[in-house]
């Protein structure tokens, strides 16, 4: 009877215990509950600071970002507010239809940004890469038909001119720091990219018997004779034909 009654007041006080907890939460829980959000906010926060988030830049490549410093935010909004005035003020080049005008745009450079914001950049070297902005004479829209910085293509962007059928535009692309250019052309409908020769593009051929071939200056190497020696040749608008036009000479 004695073992009886120990056991009902034991389990009186094990139903209150529950009863306690359930109503009023496990204080070991809580306890552990807050332990742990404390832990994870530290690690969060060493988390930032090791791996700063990352983001995607003008031409939609990832990159890390990372927090600058206000002297190198306004130094960098001087830049992008310059390149902005440069391309309201670029030169347009029209299509012979006349539906559309492209410009060389401008853009800060990604690499002259990030040293910036480390506080290494030395003022050396071009600022700005290039591409090509489209502006639909009808509506006035604008968009970008080559991203500066386009992958395999280069950074600087000269010489551009429309095809004679207003569907694509030409231009020579490279990299500075290479001497390494190329003649590409854009189609304009789709945006797709094509190398047409090595070489600097000149413009277009207007007279017979090469009409609407691009005029490029090109260069090679002659056996047994040093250094590179240079001529013009015609390129077909496909870049599947090319015809000399001088013959190659040292002096450029």
């Amino acid at each position: 009877m004695k073992q009886q009654s120990v056991k009902i007041v034991l389990g009186t006080i094990a139903l209150l215990l529950l009863l306690d907890i359930i109503f009023r939460g496990d204080p070991f829980a809580k306890q552990y509950a807050k332990k742990k959000a404390k832990i994870e906010a530290v690690i969060k926060a060493q988390q930032a600071q090791l791996s700063p988030p990352i983001v995607p830049d003008s031409s939609g490549e990832k990159q890390l970002c990372i927090n600058a410093s206000p002297e190198a935010e306004m130094y960098i909004a001087e830049l992008n507010a310059q390149a902005e005035a440069d391309n309201e003020n670029a030169e347009r080049f029209f299509s012979p239809d006349m539906n559309y005008a492209a410009y060389i745009s401008k853009a800060l450079d990604p690499y002259v940004q990030q040293e910036i914001i480390q506080g290494t950049y030395t003022k050396e070297g071009p600022q700005y890469i290039n591409g090509i902005n489209l502006i639909d004479q009808q509506t006035g829209q604008v968009e970008e038909l080559v991203i500066p910085g386009s992958e395999d293509i280069g950074n600087y962007i000269t010489n551009l001119e429309w095809s004679l059928e207003s569907d694509a535009v030409f231009f020579t692309c490279g990299s500075i720091s290479v001497s390494s250019y190329g003649v590409y052309r854009c189609d304009v409908p789709s945006g797709e990219i094509t190398c047409l020769s090595d070489g600097i593009f000149q413009g277009l051929i207007l007279d017979s018997p090469h009409i609407g071939f691009l005029k490029v200056t090109k260069s090679c190497f002659i056996e047994g004779e040093g250094g590179r020696h240079w001529y013009e040749a015609a390129i077909s608008p496909d870049g599947k034909t090319e015809i000399q036009l001088t013959e190659p000479s040292i002096n450029f």
